[in-house]
């Protein structure tokens, strides 16, 4: 009996012993994999997925964003590259298209992660109308010392905040809301102020008056006024350059400066159209608020010779941008003289007419180039009547309105103030109100 036993307790101990041993192997093992290799395989399928995923048009879209590097070279580092390629060649190219034998070893050390960004606002609550907003707004980020840009532009704000402050203590106040806004992670693609457009969509389309925008204040001298807006506030940009001193010339304003050098008149210098790149994209495209954009530049170039780089620093500003910082005192004026007057006029100081003198020259040359530049797959003849027709039911309406506000600005208050009170299902607060609102604009008018 006692053999037996010694051979059954034997048996499963040895049993015993061989479970342990595979137990700690099966465990050992999973800690292997789930330590080591399931990590590298899921940062390989990260970095690399298969090329079966170029089949997907978003897939591929997500590849394209990890895996082709995008930055800005120097000519001298983008000689060697041009040079390689073979390809195509047109006598107005300053050098051949791709492909060619050069082969090219790319080091990229990109830093992805997410970051906050931060935008900085500031609010001079409006007395009378205090739901209706001018936004004058700049952004701070740069892509690398940014002393231009954007910085010209933030020292101009900062001294406009300066100068708004001293009004206030002084016992001012608008009469509509002006928002002060620094954005952030402009350059990363408007990010900043697009968001606050987003976020304030609904609010921005009914109530704000204008954007008024600085990038860059001054990128060198000389430099005359290059500002762009909506075309109905031309006017207004005219007027505020017309009381300002030329920077460059204490003898002339700017307005006369300006015109001499597009070599137009004065009061019909044109207005540059806005297209995109700066922070007035969200609130002109996507909100529909009339905004302008002002700078100091060359009358003949966009930009400066230190655009984006390591040398747009204090030290260039100092020494070749602006050195006596009189283009940065002119724009303050300027932008400060627009802003005031959105803020403050009785009735707000738009000129539609000159949009739909505008939206003609551009029906215009959409006509031109049409006929000079036909499209193969266009053979129907194009008839302009309704188009034409459009134009000019919007230049009588404009005309029309352009009059009242010239001859019966009350009258034309108490329009709006219907159309608000309509808007908001109000008639019963617009009977009983409007007269003593229309009584007290005469007053205030007069």
């Amino acid at each position: 009996f006692s053999y037996s036993y010694l051979l059954l307790a034997s048996f499963f101990s040895c049993i015993y012993i061989f479970l342990s041993f595979l137990f700690l192997f099966i465990f050992f093992y999973l800690l292997f994999l789930f330590s080591f290799i399931f990590p590298c395989f899921f940062f390989l399928m990260i970095r690399r997925p298969p090329r079966s995923t170029l089949s997907s048009s978003s897939a591929a879209s997500d590849v394209y964003k990890r895996q082709i590097p995008s930055l800005p070279l120097s000519a001298q580092d983008a000689a060697p590259l041009l040079e390689g390629l073979t390809g195509h060649f047109h006598p107005d190219w300053l050098h051949r298209s791709g492909p060619g034998p050069l082969e090219v070893e790319l080091v990229v050390n990109n830093s992805q992660r997410v970051g906050e960004i931060w935008n900085v606002l500031g609010e001079i609550r409006g007395e009378i109308e205090p739901d209706r907003v001018v936004v004058v707004g700049n952004h701070r980020d740069a892509w690398v010392g940014g002393a231009v840009d954007p910085s010209s532009g933030s020292s101009v704000l900062l001294e406009l905040a300066r100068g708004l402050g001293s009004l206030m203590r002084s016992g001012w106040r608008p009469r509509r809301t002006i928002l002060l806004a620094s954005w952030d992670a402009e350059e990363y693609g408007l990010v900043g102020s697009t968001e606050f457009v987003e976020e304030h969509m609904m609010g921005l389309s009914a109530r704000a008056v204008a954007y008024l925008n600085v990038d860059i204040a001054v990128g060198g001298v000389p430099a005359v006024f290059h500002p762009r807006a909506v075309p109905s506030l031309a006017p207004l940009l005219r007027a505020a350059a017309a009381t300002v001193q030329d920077p460059a010339d204490d003898s002339s304003s700017t307005l006369t400066a300006w015109a001499a050098a597009l070599g137009q008149q004065p009061e019909s210098v044109a207005v540059g159209a806005l297209g995109s790149g700066s922070d007035y994209s969200g609130f002109l495209q996507h909100a529909g608020v009339s905004s302008v954009d002002l700078r100091f530049a060359s009358h003949d170039v966009n930009h400066y010779a230190v655009y984006h780089s390591m040398y747009d620093s204090v030290k260039w500003m100092e020494t070749y941008g602006d050195p006596d910082f009189k283009y940065h005192k002119a724009l303050t004026q300027i932008w400060g003289w627009v802003a005031l007057e959105l803020a403050d006029s009785v009735v707000l100081p738009f000129n539609h007419v000159e949009y739909a003198d505008e939206l003609a020259r551009y029906a215009s040359n959409i006509k031109n180039n049409t006929a000079l530049n036909p499209h193969p797959s266009l053979t129907a003849v194009l008839d302009w009547t309704y188009f034409d027709g459009a134009i000019e039911q919007f230049r009588v309406a404009a005309l029309n309105l352009s009059l009242i506000h010239i001859s019966e600005p009350t009258r034309l208050l108490s329009i709006s103030y219907a159309v608000f009170c309509l808007k908001k299902k109000k008639k019963k607060q617009y009977k009983e109100t409007a007269p003593s609102i229309i009584a007290t604009n005469e007053k205030e008018n007069k």
